[in-house]
């Protein structure tokens, strides 16, 4: 196998669950772990800026043509089980392999820890990455191992101590820019798939009732700007449930989930970010962080 490159790249529009952005000059397609090699080279004859796509979840695009290269690990091998003891097991899973998939190879196999999760529509890669988490569970709690690419020092596995994780944050230590989650080895505890599943059922009925998981949406816009701050709180006391600029809005569920009600455009998410943290702003003196990424 090698790298596949596709000129021009894809328009974001239609690969973000937000449902906005223009098209992206190149598209780099990993299909297998040996492909990274040719990476380097390839980027520097590009001569261009790069980012990692997955599912797009948690993407801002701009709506103009995007001067990026972006880089997809299409790495899906199903996820296994390495070892085990007595109080669970270490399973080894593929940046490309969506957290559906993830969460219902667990509750086969009898392992908890993983029900926060359910309804993120995003892939292992993205949610490392971004270190995801809801309902009390945060994927970065349970790694030990994470498989990265750089193009400095190629694909390497990160050992405990060697990675940092916040709020919505995984960083190798001592490395600036561009890297590329490739696998990660988590670490699951024992449970009774039946309460495993019926645990999922339970967060994902709440979240359907409390979120708008079935909009076009890119998950939170703003980062709890303290502990036991919701920002969706703050947004909701300051009136911006259901405000809309041109066709994006902020649901009615959730003030801090904004929406592409059809045919919204970046700039008109932007002017709603700015007028949310602005109303936050002066109505409680929060100043709101972005969870979100901007493009470019």
């Amino acid at each position: 196998m090698s790298l596949e490159v596709q000129r021009p790249g894809p328009c974001l529009a239609q690969c973000t669950t937000l449902r906005l952005g223009g098209q992206t000059m190149v598209q780099i397609t990993a299909s297998e772990p040996e492909d990274f090699a040719d990476l380097p080279d390839v980027l520097k004859q590009l001569g261009l800026s790069s980012a990692v796509l997955g599912c797009g979840s948690n993407i801002l695009a701009a709506d103009e043509e995007i001067p990026l290269a972006v880089v997809r690990p299409n790495l899906q091998e199903e996820p296994r089980v390495l070892a085990e003891d007595e109080k669970g097991a270490l399973v080894l899973v593929q940046a490309g392999v969506r957290l559906p998939k993830l969460l219902a190879f667990a509750a086969e196999k009898g392992l908890a820890g993983l029900a926060g999760l359910t309804g993120i529509p995003g892939n292992v890669g993205g949610a490392v990455a971004m270190n995801a988490g809801s309902f009390g569970c945060e994927i970065g709690s349970l790694l030990r191992r994470v498989w990265i690419f750089r193009p400095e020092s190629g694909c390497l596995w990160l050992e405990p101590g060697q990675w940092s994780v916040s709020y919505r944050s995984f960083r190798p230590i001592g490395a600036e820019g561009f890297f590329v989650i490739l696998a990660a080895e988590i670490y699951l505890e024992r449970g009774i798939p039946d309460n495993i599943r019926q645990n999922m059922a339970e967060v994902y009925q709440c979240k359907k009732a409390s979120q708008p998981i079935l909009e076009h949406s890119a998950g939170c816009v703003f980062k709890n700007p303290a502990h036991e701050v919701s920002a969706g709180l703050l947004l909701e006391r300051a009136g911006m449930k259901e405000v809309k600029v041109g066709r994006m809005c902020f649901s009615k569920l959730h003030a801090n989930f904004m929406i592409n009600t059809g045919q919204g455009s970046s700039r008109e998410a932007l002017t709603l970010i700015e007028l949310g943290r602005d109303r936050v702003r002066a109505d409680s003196g929060y100043e709101l962080e972005l969870e979100v990424r901007l493009w470019p």
